[in-house]
């Protein structure tokens, strides 16, 4: 049964039943202040007129701002060849209205739920769930250096885009024996790469007889990266990662051609945090002080996580959303 089926209309029927007014197509667009507290709302209807909603607390839960591409790139990301998979509609409305009414904006020390992939490649196929989440492979910068244990995200899945995230690009590397390896558990994984190669999306994924042909096509410095396989190549015949520490399982020779390279980009499904609270919901500022009636859940004011979402406890942060937003509630009827 749909997850709307078990908690949405349910939830909805009551709110109903309360006498609760549910206004669709109708945004908030800016909060009302009168001397520093929040009194109502202005939201802006299907045909652009605006409606003022006079209140005693306002709570947010406009879902993150990921879906907002300037929001984005101020906060460092080159949206290019990134994808954004949540919900649309997504724009920063609520942070940019509690930082306007004196809330503190810690976006920047905050985390997403993103993941690594290539631009032009349906996400959920299987190719993109066998090679983007690290492991066996070379990841390697646009300095044809490589940089992290690629194996980072095996418990941690966020650490994956995290480590992408600390370099301009960031590339993925194996060999023709890696890839009939994984095929072996990867239903039509070859004829994926040999499509993924001859399409070729967004200048990004390439495959070549040599290591230098390879560097080449991808734009990096042969020599560089040449330097870079043989240095892992050597830690692999070792059995031990001195950079790295990668367990030796996962560290296999790249010895056998063909060669592929993938453009490792990030897929984003929304941000997490950025609207500062304390443990009742209410929007806090820089001194940690209550900007009053107003409060913030959800993804917008989510402060479980700092820079990376764990996801170790499944669903983890929409158990917040649901806690959030009665916690916000409750107190909101507790302050009136």
């Amino acid at each position: 049964m749909a997850v709307e089926k078990n908690f949405i209309e349910p939830m909805v029927a009551k709110a109903e039943e309360l006498g609760v007014t549910i206004l669709t197509k109708t945004p908030a667009a800016d909060l009302i202040l009168d001397n520093g507290k929040v009194v109502g709302i202005y939201a802006k209807k299907d045909d652009d007129s605006y409606l003022q909603i006079n209140c005693k607390a306002v709570i947010l839960a406009t879902g993150g701002y990921a879906n907002n591409t300037e929001m984005m790139e101020a906060r460092g990301y080159d949206m290019t060849y990134a994808i954004n998979q949540g919900n649309p509609g997504h724009n920063g409305d609520g942070l940019r209205m509690a930082t306007d009414a004196g809330g503190a904006d810690v976006s920047l020390q905050r985390c997403f739920l993103r993941e690594p992939y290539s631009y032009g490649i349906h996400f959920f196929g299987t190719m993109t769930q066998a090679i983007h989440r690290g492991g066996p492979f070379l990841w390697v910068n646009e300095n044809a250096e490589r940089y992290t244990n690629e194996d980072c995200g095996a418990f941690t899945p966020g650490n994956n885009s995290n480590a992408v995230h600390t370099q301009n690009k960031s590339f993925l590397i194996f060999d023709q024996s890696l890839l009939d390896k994984l095929a072996q558990n990867v239903e039509n994984l070859v004829e994926d790469v040999e499509e993924a190669v001859a399409k070729c999306p967004g200048d990004n994924i390439y495959k070549a007889d040599s290591v230098e042909e390879l560097a080449q096509k991808a734009g990096l410095d042969p020599e560089a990266l040449v330097a870079t396989v043989n240095r892992y190549n050597q830690l692999c015949r070792q059995g031990l990662d001195e950079d790295f520490n990668k367990a030796p399982e996962k560290m296999h020779e790249l010895a056998t051609a063909p060669y592929y390279i993938f453009r490792q980009d990030l897929s984003f499904w929304t941000s997490i945090g950025g609207i500062h609270t304390n443990r009742k919901m209410e929007v806090i500022n820089e001194a940690g002080v209550p900007i009053p009636g107003l409060y913030a859940v959800g993804t917008d004011g989510c402060e479980l996580y700092r820079e990376t979402y764990t996801m170790n406890v499944p669903a983890s942060c929409n158990g917040n959303n649901c806690n959030s937003g009665r916690t916000a509630a409750k107190n909101a009827v507790a302050s009136l």
